[in-house]
């Protein structure tokens, strides 16, 4: 009796052992297994298209590709001209403040220097002066006029006749009055009066910006209804992609719902269920002694698990082909640790998991079905 209880145990346990291994892969391959929602085609430039003839059904724009779109923006970006806010009263303050430290006049120079010095600020502060990170965070960005706004006046001035703060103190010692004296001036700290006049308006500036981009176009023509956009065999140039990119953009955008995505997540989960029910049901059947190695199960089901998440995660991404992926290693490993043909069967369960992420699925299983033999 003991001994029966003990093998209807031990069954049990087997059994919800392999229940367990299938939930467990097919729960952690599907999370990672690309949802496309609408009508997707899989095509790629320079490739026939593979359906039939191929005619619109609704009106729809041709988008610009992302690189058309930023090239477009990096344009007009050139054109921008931002806002900044002439402050007059900082020039009356730190002149003032520069006579007052120096009202005894500079130690080694004669005492129409300080008339000098002041009016070579105020030439700085009449041309402007703005903070050096901000100057060069400017300069990066290709700018090369601003609108000074002086009251209610803006007018547009070019980037290089306004100075940084480190700008302005080197072209002050460029001064041919001042030059000779370079050493007794830089002891007077003269940085210290330099401070910026314009002050950045930031509310202003995006606003200008945001309605100077809101005027790119984001497409570059329209598919009329009953157009036909390609035909079965054609070769898919530039200009198809774009049209059929644009019309997959517009189909997501138009019938993209949770009933779909959750249909395609059904199906995507029955699809790979079958397959690992179908790979678990061999082992049952044919290999049983392999269940009582958990090492050796645990590598076949990773095998299986890991490389469908490479795969979706490349088709998502785009990192790289997906024929780099090295597929057949899978095979090799559990032929030198078990035998062939279970190396071979759990190569095709693989693959055809995989199949499910990408492009060409029959050209991809023909492949790699024939690497793993």
């Amino acid at each position: 009796m003991s001994i029966s209880k003990r093998k209807g145990e031990h069954y049990w346990r087997n059994f919800f052992t392999r229940i367990a291994l299938v939930i467990v892969t097919v729960t952690i391959i599907v999370c990672f297994l690309p949802r496309n929602e609408g009508q997707q085609f899989h095509y790629d430039i320079g490739k026939p298209w593979m359906y039939g003839s191929f005619i619109a059904k609704f009106d729809f724009p041709i988008y610009k590709t992302d690189e058309a779109i930023r090239t477009e923006r990096d344009s007009l970006l050139q054109q921008f001209q931002p806002y900044y806010q002439f402050d007059s009263s900082i020039e009356k303050k730190e002149i003032d403040r520069f006579k007052s430290d120096f009202k005894d006049g500079i130690p080694g120079l004669p005492a129409n220097y300080i008339t000098i010095v002041s009016k070579k600020l105020h030439e700085l502060y009449a041309s402007g002066i703005m903070y050096t990170q901000e100057y060069n965070s400017i300069y990066k960005d290709s700018t090369s006029m601003v609108r000074l706004v002086s009251g209610k006046n803006a007018k547009s001035l070019p980037l290089d006749s306004i100075y940084s703060t480190m700008g302005a103190y080197e072209k002050f010692f460029r001064n041919a009055e001042l030059a000779p004296y370079h050493i007794i001036l830089q002891k007077c700290n003269l940085n210290d009066y330099i401070e910026p006049n314009l002050i950045y308006e930031k509310q202003r500036s995006e606003s200008e910006k945001n309605d100077l981009l809101s005027g790119i176009p984001l497409a570059s023509g329209m598919v009329m209804s009953g157009q036909k956009i390609i035909d079965r065999g054609e070769i898919i140039d530039d200009y198809d992609y774009r049209v059929l990119s644009s019309f997959e953009k517009e189909m997501k955008r138009r019938s993209a719902t949770n009933e779909e995505i959750m249909t395609t997540i059904v199906g995507q989960v029955l699809y790979v269920s079958i397959l690992v029910f179908i790979f678990t049901l061999y082992l049952s059947l044919f290999r049983k002694d392999y269940f009582d190695h958990p090492r050796s199960i645990a590598m076949i089901y990773a095998m299986i698990t890991i490389f469908p998440i490479f795969v979706s995660l490349i088709m998502e991404h785009n990192f790289f082909n997906v024929y780099i992926i090295p597929f057949a290693m899978a095979a090799i490993f559990i032929r030198v640790f078990m035998d062939s043909r279970t190396a071979f069967i759990a190569h095709t369960t693989m693959i055809l998991i995989c199949a499910a992420a990408v492009r060409y699925q029959y050209e991809f299983i023909i492949v790699q079905l024939t690497a793993g033999l």
